[in-house]
């Protein structure tokens, strides 16, 4: 963690110093550790309001999203929901691949880049995120079980359907967790690090099983269409790589 320093004391050119008060952290990386140029070392003086919980440090710029960043992966995620639910025939399994696609990419991958930022205040917001994925996601299980109550069909009867309930389950398991313990304002074990890093390998466990699970279900719906399959697991593909780093 940066070190508490006197605000108008000179930072060292070769090391990263950090002065940090109650209400933020800045970070400053200085030109000679990382060849960065002046308007780079400026950008990267990023300050975070509200810096409270345990875990929460200002990134460097390489890691920290841009606002832009947030809305590419949901929008995909809207458009092959949408695609996938075969709109505009909607029928009431459509709120199935939709809810699934909007819980597990679009407000799943909006969680993920907020956190990544760091700070208090977009610690709340992930957990609010996740919270809203979670509760969306629970609802696509609803209707496809009521679907297949409707129709006199047996559950769990694919990968598919036994991976999704995997990660659905995990998901709830997680929010449980990090709202319990990692909570920024009443949180039971944030400084655990243990814990932290349990719940973040877990998140990415199952972020990447229900990106999986998405893809295989897209394809158990367009078998014979091999283009479509590409054009919805590439961007997945694309995205997991920035996601789950």
């Amino acid at each position: 963690p940066a070190p508490w320093t006197d605000h108008n004391s000179p930072l060292d050119t070769n090391n990263k110093r950090a002065a940090t008060s109650r209400f933020g952290a800045v970070v400053f990386v200085t030109r000679s550790v990382r060849g960065l140029s002046m308007e780079q070392e400026e950008a990267e003086a990023l300050v975070v309001e509200d810096s409270m919980a345990s875990d929460d440090r200002v990134l460097p710029l390489t890691k920290v999203p841009r606002p832009t960043l947030l809305w590419p992966i949901p929008a995909f995620a809207v458009v092959a929901g949408l695609y996938a639910a075969n709109f505009p025939s909607w029928t009431w399994f459509s709120w199935h691949p939709f809810s699934m696609m909007v819980a597990f990419v679009a407000l799943t991958s909006a969680a993920v880049l907020v956190k990544k930022r760091g700070g208090y205040e977009n610690t709340k917001t992930h957990g609010a995120l996740m919270l809203a994925a979670t509760v969306v996601a629970l609802f696509g299980c609803y209707v496809i079980y009521s679907n297949k109550v409707r129709l006199g069909k047996p559950h769990l009867t694919s990968w598919h359907s036994w991976f999704g309930v995997v990660a659905v389950w995990t998901y709830v398991g997680l929010f449980g967790v990090g709202l319990v313990g990692l909570h920024p304002d009443f949180g039971k074990a944030t400084k655990d690090n243990s814990l932290r890093a349990i719940h973040k390998n877990t998140a990415k466990f199952a972020i990447a099983t229900a990106w999986g699970t998405s893809c295989l279900a897209f394809y158990n719906m367009h078998p014979d269409s091999y283009f479509s399959c590409f054009l919805f697991a590439a961007p997945l593909l694309l995205a997991s790589a920035y996601v789950l780093q």
